[in-house]
């Protein structure tokens, strides 16, 4: 194919008018020309959704290590995907052992995610990452016709109950080893509304002394415990 002329401005106009266009992947046109892949991966990498397992590794391998495609990365917004609950147990709350599991996967993701930004360059012009943590709930064969049936009433939607009192919590401790992660200036970090799972407000400010570059905090958190006023007073002053 012949050589391409066209100034970078014009190349990323036409590429945000395919992407427009046709709503499907531009990879077909990352061979058209260098100048092409650049202003591609360009716009395809300047936000990441990590929402599995699998796309972190991914990000890891495709974008981490790649230090042309670092620089392209504004935003990583990172969905931790707990352990998936059935129909029917969103009537009981969290056990201990489900807690367990669950936090000690929200700490893992935590420490992958670290460890993976402490790698990039100090002079990076810097990302906002954005931390928020689900716990999927699906209907096995047996209860799908019941949840389909059933009607929506609020007052009896029990995602909000069962995790009530379940913070999740990343420790001193967890961290220690890791180095600083220079790269993030943003840390957004939302656990507090209907199908976020709760994080322990600590939490936040252990994750964000791993930020020696950070310059700006967004936080919703919940504070809003009744049932257990110990909880709330132990939350509160530990920040």
């Amino acid at each position: 194919m012949g050589q391409y002329w066209l100034p970078l401005e014009i190349i990323s106009l036409v590429i945000s008018y395919l992407d427009v266009a046709t709503n499907s992947s531009l990879i077909p046109y990352v061979s058209v020309s260098r100048e092409w892949q650049a202003c591609i991966e360009q716009r395809t990498f300047a936000i990441l959704k990590l929402n599995t397992p699998q796309r972190l590794k991914e990000f890891s391998q495709v974008v981490a290590c790649n230090k042309q495609r670092q620089k392209y990365v504004q935003e990583i917004r990172l969905i931790i995907q707990l352990q998936p609950y059935n129909f029917r147990a969103r009537a009981y709350f969290e056990t201990a052992a489900e807690h367990s599991r669950n936090n000690k996967t929200f700490v893992q993701t935590i420490q992958n995610i670290l460890r993976i930004l402490a790698t990039w360059p100090e002079n990076h012009r810097g990302i906002e990452l954005f931390i928020q943590a689900q716990s999927p709930m699906y209907a096995t064969r047996r209860d799908r016709p019941q949840c389909e049936a059933a009607p929506y009433e609020p007052q009896e939607d029990l995602p909000d109950c069962r995790f009530e009192r379940s913070y999740l919590h990343v420790s001193e401790e967890n961290l220690k080893r890791l180095l600083p992660t220079t790269a993030v200036t943003t840390l957004s970090m939302y656990g507090g509304t209907r199908y976020e799972r709760l994080i322990r407000p600590s939490a936040t400010a252990v994750i964000a002394s791993k930020m020696p570059r950070l310059q700006k905090m967004i936080l919703n958190l919940r504070d809003n415990e009744i049932r257990d006023q110990d909880l709330r007073k132990r939350n509160r002053n530990e920040i």
